[in-house]
């Protein structure tokens, strides 16, 4: 499921529409589009370039990939290779002397400079002296994900977006924020010597969320879908695209909303838990298990770490854009949908051995307060401790009535009575059962009342 339209971006795209202005009149330069994946990089270097080719300007488009062993300038190649499979090298005395370097991009250029001649700076050059002698007005040159492209490509970028400025070739790309620190270092340099401007993409607001769903449902969606959206899509655009589908292709779009992790997110979250020691790891899940808030303190207690090795875990899963720190003693998963995603990676006998742990740390704490019985209740329930877990509901559901929220203690003592149904299993003469049938007696009378 895609948007058919660009939501949102009207400062970004005023900003851009001004480069291609200045483009017309001769005055290229560089531009990065940064941020997170999924944030709409891509769709807002798309929209630039549809609106260049309205102008009359040439577009090239090429794109760095992800790979073990990338191939040199290979943004640049496709880039080339694409825009002469439909248009023809000009004629032009300024060009000729650049071909065999930039046949280092295309074969069909003609021979290949020797092996020494052709170096960046001549190729940088080459493409300067081509966007000056095309027909049209100016070229606009798109290199997609610069945070994946080798040395080459970088070295290439850097020369551009330092001779562009006199020259009618607008250099636009993307990156993301975090993945590579050579791309990261390079693009500010070049704003600390003002050869690159940025365009920083944040979240969309909750409003452009709602319109980007009737764009891609073409019909007015539910209160609650346009909410749900609202709440776990963290305002990118490629999440909203993806929960949409998800929740289409599950028949969800009127009815119940579960949490339905993208995903395409599930495995970034996935592959960054990767990348983190076991440590870390075990962090991450103990502390999903306690919300999308946690108490550090607590995590390092369940799991018996020090300060020290437990700060050093939080700092790999900051650094892996996981977790931020909301306070002294308190940190936050980067949105709702990370904790999720940690979430859904768990298997039965991780999360019923963490909840334990956890519950088991924080009932040491000599907690009082509502909140606390409200996740030790759902920490013993998931750790499969029915007996304390009936025990706490009902504690919940008196906290709740205490303070008039009758709607809470009635889905409070609706999960005592989940917990708690006799049956052939409790019917046995054992001490667990004949507490969890007198719970299930006294929450028939709560009920009754």
């Amino acid at each position: 499921m895609r948007s058919p339209v660009l939501v949102s971006r009207t400062l970004e795209r005023a900003r851009l529409r001004g480069a291609l202005e200045a483009l017309g009149k001769g005055q290229g330069g560089l531009w990065v589009l940064r941020g997170d994946p999924g944030i709409g990089k891509s769709r807002l270097a798309t929209a630039l370039g549809a609106e260049a080719t309205e102008l009359g300007f040439e577009v090239l488009s090429g794109r760095a990939v992800p790979s073990g062993t990338p191939t040199p300038l290979r943004p640049l190649s496709e880039a080339l290779l694409g825009w002469l499979r439909t248009h023809d090298v000009p004629d032009d005395r300024l060009l000729a002397p650049y071909l065999p370097t930039l046949a280092r991009l295309a074969p069909q250029l003609g021979p290949v400079a020797p092996d020494g001649v052709s170096s960046v700076m001549l190729l940088g050059e080459g493409l300067l002296r081509l966007a000056r002698t095309v027909p049209a007005p100016g070229m606009v040159l798109v290199v997609e994900d610069l945070h994946w492209a080798d040395p080459e490509t970088l070295a290439l970028v850097e020369y551009l977006g330092d001779n562009t400025r006199e020259v009618p070739l607008l250099v636009v790309v993307t990156s993301r924020l975090h993945e590579s620190p050579a791309a990261n270092e390079l693009v500010t340099a070049l704003e600390w010597r003002r050869s690159a401007e940025t365009v920083d993409l944040l979240p969309m607001a909750d409003e452009d969320v709602a319109t980007m769903a009737r764009a891609c449902l073409d019909a007015e969606p539910s209160d609650e879908v346009v909410a749900w959206l609202q709440r776990y899509s963290a305002g990118y655009p490629l999440f909203v695209e993806e929960m949409l589908a998800d929740l289409r292709d599950a028949g969800l779009l009127e009815g119940p909303l579960p949490v339905l992790v993208p995903r395409p997110f599930a495995r970034s979250v996935e592959a960054r838990l990767g990348e983190v020691g076991p440590a870390a790891r075990e962090v991450a899940m103990a502390a999903a298990m306690l919300g999308p808030e946690f108490d550090w303190t607590l995590v390092a207690q369940a799991l018996s770490l020090s300060d020290t090795e437990v700060a050093g875990a939080l700092r790999q899963l900051r650094d892996q854009r996981l977790v931020v720190a909301a306070s002294a003693d308190r940190f936050v998963f980067r949105h709702a949908l990370t904790r999720e995603a940690v979430l859904s990676g768990l298997l039965a006998p991780e999360r019923s051995r963490l909840a334990g742990l956890l519950a088991a740390a924080l009932a040491g704490r000599s907690a009082e307060s509502a909140d606390d019985h409200l996740q030790l209740a759902e920490l013993f329930e998931a750790a499969g401790d029915d007996e304390r877990a009936v025990e706490l509901w009902l504690t919940t559901a008196r906290d709740a009535i205490d303070r008039g929220a009758l709607a809470s203690a009635r889905e409070a003592i609706g999960r005592a009575l989940q917990r708690s149904t006799p049956g052939s299993d409790l019917d046995s003469r054992d001490r667990k059962s004949t507490r969890l049938n007198s719970s299930h007696r006294c929450i028939s009378y709560a009920v009754f009342c």
